[in-house]
């Protein structure tokens, strides 16, 4: 009787394991993707207007979407993320702390 339930439950661990290791490979490869598509320095409205960033905007913070989507020119004389219209600091900001979300670091 125990061989019987434990052959019904072995596969269904498995399958459950097998489930959280894609899942997680699926969101380390979703990360990758995102910081070499931010590695091309596109110009922030070719970037919303692509598929990464429809992907992308339900995880970033308000701020950094209200940045992206704004059509307001924005400068920034110096620091991290000096330059006109740059997204990239508030967008990597937001990976990161998706990745501490999903437990990848």
């Amino acid at each position: 009787m125990a061989g019987a339930i434990g052959s019904l439950i072995a596969p269904w661990v498995n399958w459950g394991i097998e489930k959280r290791k894609l899942r997680l490979a699926a969101r380390r490869d979703f990360i990758a993707s995102a910081r070499l598509e931010l590695d091309a320095d596109l110009d922030k409205h070719k970037f919303r207007e692509g598929v990464l960033y429809s992907r992308l905007s339900p995880f970033l913070s308000e701020n950094t979407r209200r940045e992206i989507e704004s059509d307001a020119t924005t400068v920034q004389t110096g620091g991290r993320g000096a330059g006109v219209n740059n997204y990239f600091p508030l967008t990597l900001d937001d990976l990161h702390v998706l990745e501490q979300t999903w437990k990848l670091l």
